[in-house]
């Protein structure tokens, strides 16, 4: 049975995201979490008509959602008629759940968040888009005791997330691994217990764009997308019935077209200065967020959200072997459901209408 030990408290100061980079979506731990934190300013002053729609983020206002801000700033929303809320997550949403509440009308989910919803309960969310192309959940560990494959892992002490068992235990079944040759201990989103040597490795999100904010001590990760475990993550999810309901497709069309055009504007227009400076001084501005730390992880974040794949087709699109590697994760987490029955991808060639820009 995996040993399991209590980690020493994270000093003062440290941020969930201060050094795991690009975001989860945010969507990792973050998405199994139900909507706290100040108000958003979207949808002020905006010359959309009608009730805004909800969109449910996973996290806090950070740089995880700069596109959003960017989208909701420049017009691209209210341009279209459209009037967006943005609505704050933390270390208690569920973005899925206020979805299929009708508390907000799209979210941030992951494709195994939505499958065993469909599983526990029978409902049945679509995602109609993904913002990264590979799932972000990695091993973090110290180059003087690299952690490169997952074999590796056996014999160390790994900082955990319980967030993150159901993929933990799949990835390591799919790679051989025997869990119980690895001591566990609960993770805190902080590198420090790497850095001092309490521990082997943490799990984390991001970029191999390590921020060395924390520690002077050089850092590797190890993705689990790059060895076979590669769920569609980062998503944006609604109710079935929205694509059924000929009012409310228009507006998912509206928002996603228009949340494209700010992750282009963040991707390949050069607004990244921009998206810094809205996070940190309108959106989170009640975070005390630091400036240099959140565009350490913007730009670890884009390593997920431009490929070679969303360059050519597309921001958010979802290939065909994304999708196929998502069916292979439901089938190894042996979850009854097909991926065609939660994943469709015609709003998005609503949106893009045969070109790879919005």
């Amino acid at each position: 049975m995996t040993t399991r030990l209590t980690l020493p408290t994270p000093p003062a100061g440290i941020s969930r995201r201060s050094l795991i980079l690009g975001g989860l979506g945010s969507i990792g731990a973050a998405t199994l979490l139900a909507a706290c934190g100040s108000p958003s300013p979207s949808g002020t002053g905006s010359a959309a008509a009608g009730a805004p729609i909800g969109w449910q983020l996973s996290w806090t206002e950070d740089y995880e959602f700069a596109g959003s801000y960017l989208a909701d700033t420049n017009g691209y929303w209210s341009d279209q008629g459209l009037a967006v809320k943005l609505l704050p997550g933390g270390p208690n949403t569920n973005p899925q759940q206020l979805v299929a509440a009708g508390q907000a009308f799209v979210s941030s989910s992951k494709a195994v968040s939505a499958a065993n919803l469909l599983v526990s309960d029978g409902i049945k969310l679509k995602i109609v888009g993904a913002l990264w192309q590979k799932y972000g959940l990695t091993v973090i560990s110290r180059s003087d005791n690299p952690i490169t494959s997952p074999q590796d892992l056996e014999g160390k002490t790994v900082g955990v997330f319980a967030s993150n068992d159901s993929d933990w235990a799949a990835f390591l079944a799919l790679n051989g691994v025997d869990r119980s040759k690895i001591t566990e201990v609960p993770g805190s989103y902080d590198i420090t217990p790497v850095a001092s040597g309490t521990v082997d490795a943490v799990q984390g999100y991001g970029s191999t764009r390590i921020a060395q904010i924390a520690s002077d001590v050089t850092l590797e990760t190890m993705l689990l997308a790059d060895f076979g475990y590669n769920p569609i993550s980062a998503a944006y999810a609604v109710k079935e019935e929205t694509l059924q309901d000929d009012a409310k497709r228009a507006q998912l069309v509206k928002f996603l077209r228009g949340e494209i055009m700010g992750w282009q504007d963040v991707a390949f227009g050069g607004q990244i200065d921009q998206a810094i400076d809205l996070t940190v001084n309108t959106y989170g501005k009640s975070l005390g967020l630091n400036a240099d730390e959140q565009r350490a992880g913007l730009e670890g974040q884009l390593d997920f959200v431009v490929s070679d794949e969303s360059t050519a087709n597309g921001l958010c699109t979802m290939s065909d072997s994304l999708i196929a590697g998502t069916q292979q994760v439901f089938d190894q987490l042996k979850l009854d459901v097909d991926v065609t029955d939660i994943v469709t991808t015609e709003i998005l060639d609503e949106v893009y209408a045969g070109k790879n820009r919005v």
